[in-house]
């Protein structure tokens, strides 16, 4: 098939005025469909968290946020369901505010054990490291079966 073999129909321009009209106007109503789903979609998201902190009445050992709604545990408190625990702090230790964890860490010296915070003891030729909860060997030296030995 050639090019002039084509044969092209007339288009009036009502025609296309009626098309471009036609393509608007589905457009339109999906804009409209496209907003009304996110405002319900915004109402449904917003209104659990609105209901939750109206519900739950202040516990002893918290007070009001200092922004928005609801309240906050004093420090040394933590939350279990609807009440502020106190944090007890073992010796050796102090207060973490972490949301996570016991509440409190050990002094730099101290690992945290089953009992608390428990002295590290360091061996000969070792340090503690940077964490301040763990041993390292001296310079020159190497960990080898729990010691530090001279390197070769």
């Amino acid at each position: 098939m050639h090019c002039s073999d084509l044969k092209l129909s007339p288009v009036s321009s009502k025609g296309i005025a009626g098309a471009l009209a036609m393509v608007s106007s589905r457009s339109a109503i999906a804009s409209a469909e496209f907003l009304a789903l996110a405002f319900v979609a915004l109402i449904a998201i917003g209104s659990p968290s609105f209901a939750q902190s109206q519900a739950a009445p202040m516990p002893a050992n918290a007070q009001p946020k200092s922004y928005g709604e609801g309240w906050e545990f004093d420090r040394g408190y933590r939350r279990d369901g609807d009440a502020c625990l106190a944090i007890i702090v073992p010796e050796n230790a102090y207060f973490d505010d972490a949301s996570y964890g016991p509440g409190w860490k050990c002094n730099r010296g101290f690992a945290e054990s089953d009992v608390g915070c428990t002295e590290i003891d360091l061996l000969a030729n070792a340090h503690l490291d940077r964490s301040g909860n763990r041993w390292a060997c001296h310079r020159n030296f190497q960990r080898s079966q729990g010691r530090c030995v001279l390197n070769d």
